[in-house]
């Protein structure tokens, strides 16, 4: 808020940065959304695809 009265129509940036990265869940969020795909990958080139698809929603 200004001394003279007047306000500041815009958004303070820090607010709209944190409630992105709330929205998107944060560090847990990106390690949720990002571990099933890598042992999807991981598990295919080992064992195929079958053991891959068991392996990614045990991870997930």
């Amino acid at each position: 808020m200004r001394s003279d009265g007047a306000e500041d129509d815009r958004p303070a940036e820090s607010a709209t940065a944190t409630t992105l990265w709330g929205r998107t869940g944060g560090v847990a969020g990106l390690i949720q959304s990002s571990l099933p795909p890598t042992v999807l990958v991981i598990s295919n080139s080992w064992w195929g695809v079958y053991p891959a698809i068991a392996a990614a929603v045990g991870a997930g």
